[in-house]
């Protein structure tokens, strides 16, 4: 079986949207050049891939649904706990 990773970033502007949104999605391996790019960016990167694959079922620019708030919400719990988000 060829299992490939799906990739998805999530935009919230607190100020202008109501809940976070899908801001990009793709089906492949990350290449080494782009994740150097990341992480010279400091952007962190989760791996869930149960999250990605309900998360990659929802269209680009829309917003997630309410029932995975709670997820997401402590996922940015941990990025604002260790810093990536002020």
């Amino acid at each position: 079986m060829n299992f490939k990773k799906k990739n998805i970033g999530l935009k919230y502007n607190p100020y202008v949207d109501q809940a976070p949104k899908i801001h990009f999605k793709f089906t492949g391996f990350l290449p080494e050049n782009i994740i150097r790019e990341i992480k010279k960016k400091q952007i962190p990167i989760i791996q869930n891939s149960m999250l990605a694959e309900v998360l990659s079922k929802i269209e680009i620019q829309k917003e997630i649904p309410e029932e995975l708030y709670l997820v997401i919400s402590r996922i940015y719990k941990i990025l604002y706990e260790n810093g990536y988000i002020k």
